[in-house]
């Protein structure tokens, strides 16, 4: 029998349900076990909720839990739902911290569970399916959405609200995935990626970054 894709959910637009009354997003921890209900996932599947936070909130301390559960399960095939907002950093943050390659494929929506057109059961079907895949061993954590795979270091946010608001301007998607198949455009790396070391206690050293523009000052880098 195939082990089972570990999920782990965070939150984000994924459980989130809109009400029309008071025109807000408001959490509610079934709809992704409703979704994979939707989703043809052709492998067994075990879910986690390890919280449910908008990604707009996550901290070090979150992203250091989801950290210990990755882990955790070891060689394990693993994918994460999480909000859109900050995805990317997450994402590269794993990249950089995790030892293993283990697959682990970060999945977010654009739309809530109970919008026309929701994305995210063929989002999270896509997910699981890549991986799942036998070529995703090896290219460490990716970003799946929209029937495209990206990897950590290129991918960012691009639109508030477009459903192919994830791109990677300068080196393009690694691979694509739809109903039927999961296609990488080239294979993985062989050279080693770095791995960094977390610190064994919070916090984690602050790197404050300041943006350069025209007309600017010295002002900011001298405080």
């Amino acid at each position: 029998m195939t082990d089972p894709v570990r999920v782990f959910v965070t939150g984000g637009t994924f459980d989130k349900e809109y009400d029309e009354r008071t025109g807000t997003l408001f959490f509610k921890d079934t709809h992704l076990r409703d979704m994979l209900k939707l989703a043809r996932c052709r492998v067994p599947v075990e879910v986690r909720t390890l919280m449910m936070v908008d990604s707009l909130d996550m901290d070090e301390h979150d992203r250091e839990l989801i950290l210990a559960q990755c882990r955790k399960c070891d060689q394990a095939r693993i994918v994460i739902t999480h909000g859109t907002d900050t995805l990317e950093e997450t994402a590269f943050f794993l990249e950089q911290v995790l030892p293993t390659d283990q697959p682990v494929v970060i999945v977010a929506a654009m739309r809530p569970s109970t919008a026309v057109s929701a994305d995210g059961p063929a989002n999270l079907e896509e997910a699981v399916k890549v991986a799942a895949h036998p070529d995703s061993q090896g290219r460490g954590v990716l970003v799946v959405m929209n029937d495209t795979i990206h990897e950590t270091r290129d991918v960012t946010k691009t639109n508030a609200t477009a459903l192919q608001t994830f791109k990677s301007p300068n080196a393009g998607p690694i691979g694509y995935v739809d109903l039927e198949s999961v296609r990488f455009m080239h294979p993985p790396e062989t050279y080693p990626r770095p791995r960094f070391k977390v610190p064994a206690k919070a916090p984690m050293p602050r790197v404050d970054i300041i943006y350069s523009h025209s007309n600017m000052t010295a002002d900011l880098i001298d405080a």
